[in-house]
């Protein structure tokens, strides 16, 4: 029997903010509650389905308010960028059976280290938002990991049945209040949205620099479209890998975004021309002679931020919004080819549709008329039009 969802467990509670949820609203049934030993099984199998209880109070914080040492807080942040430990190698310098995540708010960034239970990989993708409580915050280690920009503490969440930490993912319904919490970069102040974000460049710019990027630089981009899923054989490791490319742009160039992995699920819920994303420290693989177009990456060390709230990312979402507007108007007739006056002018309207057409060719074979057709190729075969030189040339 398949086991529920923890978002069926989520929406029982409503979209009540995590600023103002009680201690009680996430809680793990007892065993004196517990109906049976199978529920007892299921929570120790998938203790994030299952609700779990805190001990006494957690003190609501912020990121930047937290410090090392023990303490029972809780906070709400996003995640910008993750690991899961299924498939890692064995000398990976990440904590192996753990997740390994970046979560930020509008204060700062802390890294997670999420016990693993086998089952859990469906919740992590760019831009969800979490709720964390921990007892206990250790600062970062570069001798057991590698470095983060930004990072200087972490805490281990171990979510089971009398633990004193537990990460809750929200399911974010669209209207509700969590959709507008953490979407601010740490280092935006909207008392001055005139100045410049540190390191944020033109997408043109960051492909100009090619292998001498910086772990500050930082793009602004907006998804155009996202691809199918694909899997391909590593032969370094021998397993199949999927991945996906994104391609995406800003008012200066374009190109493409490949997620591997675990990070493919996160563009899922993307759109094209209205989700952007922030991309710090990103990897770069400029275009050559076997890609004629320029990859970006996302390593360990980069963060995304999904639709993040300031002056430049409304700016690139208007922008988009525009260049969806100009993109589904005609394109002017060409001059000296087609009889521009006669097709706007004449008693014959220049867009026609196939049965009009039709109409026309049966009523008078020899009627010679100009005109427009808006059309849906739903399938070509480049190679019979090839042979019947029937090819032709269009704009998009």
């Amino acid at each position: 029997m398949n086991a529920p969802s923890i978002q069926s467990f989520y929406q029982r509670e409503g979209p009540s903010s995590p600023f103002n949820s009680q201690p009680d609203d996430c809680g793990f049934p007892s065993r004196d509650n517990a109906s049976s030993k199978g529920e007892i099984k299921e929570s120790s199998l998938r203790p994030l389905t299952q609700p779990w209880k805190p001990k006494g109070e957690y003190r609501q914080t912020t990121i930047a308010e937290l410090q090392p040492g023990p303490g029972k807080v809780r906070f709400t942040a996003r995640i910008v960028n993750f690991s899961a430990s299924k498939d890692r190698p064995v000398r990976s310098m990440l904590p192996q059976g753990f997740h390994f995540l970046i979560v930020r708010d509008d204060t700062g960034a802390v890294a997670v280290k999420l016990l693993s239970t086998g089952v859990d990989y469906e919740y992590l993708r760019f831009g969800a938002l979490v709720t964390v409580w921990t007892a206990f915050v250790s600062e970062y280690s570069a001798a057991y990991t590698i470095r983060v920009p930004s990072v200087s503490m972490m805490i281990p969440v171990h979510p089971a049945q009398g633990s004193a930490s537990c990460i809750k993912f929200h399911q974010e319904t669209p209207g509700s209040m969590e959709v507008h919490l953490c979407r601010s970069p740490p280092d935006y102040n909207p008392r001055t949205p005139t100045l410049p974000m540190p390191g944020l460049m033109s997408l043109q710019s960051f492909l100009n620099l090619k292998h001498e990027t910086s772990p500050e630089a930082r793009i602004l981009i907006c998804v155009s479209s996202v691809g199918p899923r694909r899997t391909v054989r590593s032969i370094k490791t021998q397993t199949d890998l999927d991945f996906i490319e994104v391609r995406v742009f800003d008012e200066t160039a374009n190109c493409v975004l490949k997620l591997w992995d675990e990070k493919v699920s996160s563009a899922r819920a993307w759109t094209p021309n209205q989700t952007i994303l922030l991309i710090s420290n990103p990897r770069l693989r400029p275009a050559d002679k076997h890609s004629h177009i320029s990859e970006l990456g996302i390593s360990i060390a980069s963060t995304v931020d999904v639709d993040p709230s300031f002056r430049e990312a409304e700016w690139l979402r208007n922008m988009a919004s525009n260049r969806t507007k100009k993109d589904s108007i005609y394109l002017p007739f060409p001059t000296g080819i087609w009889n521009a006056e006669t097709a706007m002018h004449g008693p014959q309207r220049a867009l026609f549709t196939l049965a009009d057409i039709d109409e026309f060719v049966r009523d008078d074979p020899d009627a010679v008329f100009t005109g427009k057709l808006s059309l849906l190729i739903t399938g070509v075969s480049i190679t019979d039009c090839w042979r019947r030189s029937m090819l032709c040339c269009s704009e998009w």
